[in-house]
């Protein structure tokens, strides 16, 4: 179906989310059974619940400049980015210089959401959603697990 997969369960569905972001690369940007390309790419939602607030950053190029957003981007090829996991966590570093353990991402996918586009219907993107909470230190970068 084009809405994806229905899940009799709460239990369910986080089942399947927690394998997705498990789930080896085979490549970022490939060919599907259909002959359609797709890219894969990751998107991570930070958040510091202690103090009630969410981490942005500003968009400097590319679509969308001058937006704040979350963090994330394609994903590279499996020896960089073996799973989704990996890549957001390379990600939020590259762009943000925050390093969060790879079980933090494991942990926080949320989901993935697929984007297909009228004029380029030989396209789509696969978008891996993380949600990780963190405590950002006064003192700099440092990052505890919240």
């Amino acid at each position: 179906s084009m809405l994806g997969v229905s899940h009799s369960n709460l239990a369910s569905f986080q089942n399947a989310i927690a394998k997705s972001a498990r789930q080896p690369i085979k490549k970022p940007t490939s060919k599907n059974g259909n002959g359609k390309t797709v890219e894969l790419s990751a998107l991570i939602i930070l958040t510091n619940s202690q103090k009630r607030q969410i981490l942005l950053g500003k968009k400097l190029r590319g679509f969308g400049t001058g937006k704040y957003n979350g963090f994330g981007g394609r994903l590279e090829s499996p020896e960089i980015d073996p799973t989704p996991a990996h890549g957001a966590k390379r990600e939020l570093m590259e762009e943000a210089n925050i390093s969060v353990p790879l079980h933090a991402f494991e942990k926080g996918s949320v989901g993935v959401l697929t984007f297909t586009f009228e004029d380029k219907m030989d396209f789509s993107m696969v978008v891996h959603l993380f949600h990780v909470d963190v405590r950002l230190e006064e003192s700099g970068n440092d990052v505890t697990m919240a």
